[in-house]
């Protein structure tokens, strides 16, 4: 087991596990040794999580853990006069019923969209976040670290850690302008903005980075999409010059939510992170914000952390950790937190 004054986390995505050290100190913690991986099976997984922390085999690796479920759910949720009257079941119940989601099958959360604490019965507040996912991908996720060779102190949704994060970056740079949070996947992409205030606007869109591989394969004159598939995410082609035409579907569908937001709330988005892309597909992430006219988010990691009373130990590099935006949100969030 790990000593007290140590904690991890680990962060899965789709492409990557992440796994970070953190030790704690009396007045500030330190980033102590981050690593990522692209591991084939639970097998390689527990292979790597084991050599980076050391843990004797057999032993289960306590962490605070990010996923980010294919299902997942979120949603903005507004009450005009605020559910003055409303227990907890209720107001998941209205949730559930307002965004179609089958309570029998997810897991949903309800949380103020300002400081991310649960909903409480009896408070004045008109402005949730609906965050949850399928219970089945939930239990997969969780089945997944445990034979991983990881206790989960904590499981949590990875696009409400970033949210955290991005809004404790607006408030500590006292920013106004929101910040636009995309989160591709392979079927459908999240939309959401967030403000140094709370989360403003969380939509999901109906494609994601199949549409762009179904574009490459036009864009190449593939016979099958397996074949632009697996160029698509390998190493051995430069997509920069044809990225515009690759994403035209989607950037249709990204300005159109975006201008969407800018005239309903009279704000400007000035810069968009794209989350949850390996290393390899940056390109895409940069032709979208080129697309839209946006400069995509550039962190600076050791002021972040500092803020939240987090170092970086002299052997780790700043840039490290600088795209690792669901990682960072662990750790800045539970900083935060105790």
């Amino acid at each position: 087991m790990a000593p007290r004054n140590r904690a991890f986390f680990i962060e899965r995505t789709a492409f990557v596990l992440r796994i970070a050290r953190v030790v704690h100190g009396v007045d500030l913690s330190l980033v102590e040794d981050v690593a990522e991986a692209n591991p084939g099976s639970v097998e390689e997984a527990r292979g790597f999580i084991q050599d980076f922390t050391k843990e004797k085999t057999g032993n289960l690796v306590r962490a605070y853990c990010a996923v980010y479920p294919p299902g997942r759910r979120l949603h903005k949720f507004e009450f005009k006069d605020g559910p003055q009257n409303l227990e907890r079941s209720e107001m998941l119940s209205q949730a559930a019923e307002r965004f179609e989601i089958d309570l029998s099958s997810h897991r949903i959360s309800v949380v103020n969209a300002e400081r991310g604490i649960p909903f409480e019965p009896g408070k004045l507040e008109r402005d949730f976040l609906v965050c949850g996912a399928p219970v089945e991908e939930l239990e997969e996720a969780q089945e997944f670290l445990v034979k991983a060779g990881v206790y989960p102190l904590r499981l949590e949704i990875g696009s409400v850690a970033v949210i955290g994060l991005l809004i404790n970056y607006l408030r500590k740079r006292e920013e106004s302008n929101p910040i636009l949070l995309l989160e591709l996947d392979r079927e459908s992409s999240r939309f959401l903005v967030a403000s140094r205030r709370r989360v403003e606007l969380a939509e999901s869109i109906p494609l994601g980075l199949n549409s762009v591989i179904s574009a490459v394969q036009a864009e190449l004159g593939l016979k099958d999409v397996a074949a632009a598939e697996r160029l698509f995410y390998s190493d051995s082609f430069d997509f920069r010059e044809m990225g515009p035409r690759l994403v035209a579907g989607l950037f249709r569908e990204l300005q159109s939510m975006t201008g969407f937001f800018e005239l309903q709330t009279g704000q400007s988005i000035s810069r968009i992170c794209c989350n949850l892309l390996p290393s390899r597909l940056g390109w895409l992430g940069e032709t979208v914000a080129n697309a839209l006219g946006i400069e995509p988010l550039a962190v600076d990691v050791p002021k972040l952390l500092a803020a939240s009373k987090l170092g970086l130990a002299e052997s780790e590099p700043p840039l490290m950790l600088e795209p690792l935006h669901g990682l960072l949100g662990l750790m800045v969030n539970q900083e935060k937190d105790s």
